[in-house]
């Protein structure tokens, strides 16, 4: 035998049966307020879902993140170059971290590593023995860190 009592559902159904022969002393129409009552409360009980977003919240959520993202992309390169330099951190980690490819990483390092050439403009975007820069024939073999004297 169950303790538990009567539910809010069973309490409702037999307040509706009983609304042409309420107990005396009680109208129908106390009754018919307590089964509001009881709807109420029962409304109150049941999780509400939240509502799906629209396509409209969705596309406005993806532009903050695209905006927020491209805010950030110009300082990744440098921020790859400096977490690779402490030794912690190879493009495999930093793509993982930074939810990219690792093919990315290796790009924006390359394109960083260029960009710290102080304008000479060698062949190869990461310069090795025996390259030479387009400009003025530097070998980069000589380059001692100076500006290319041709760059713009």
């Amino acid at each position: 035998m169950s303790t538990q009592g009567p539910t809010v559902a069973q309490l409702r159904a037999d307040l509706a049966a009983q609304l042409d022969a309420a107990p005396e002393g009680i109208t129908a129409a106390m009754l018919r307020q307590m089964i509001i009552f009881l709807d109420d409360y029962t409304e109150q009980q049941t999780p509400q879902q939240p509502a799906a977003p629209t396509i409209r919240e969705r596309l406005n959520e993806a532009g903050r993140i695209r905006r927020a993202w491209k805010g950030i992309e110009p300082e990744l390169p440098a921020l790859f170059d400096e977490a690779e330099a402490t030794g912690r951190c190879g493009p495999e980690s930093i793509a993982g971290i930074v939810g990219v490819t690792p093919s990315y990483v290796y790009r924006k390092l390359r394109e960083q590593r260029a960009a710290d050439t102080s304008g000479h403009d060698w062949h190869h975007p990461t310069p090795s023995a025996g390259l030479r820069c387009r400009r003025c024939d530097l070998a980069h073999k000589n380059w001692s860190g100076e500006d290319c004297p041709t760059a713009e």
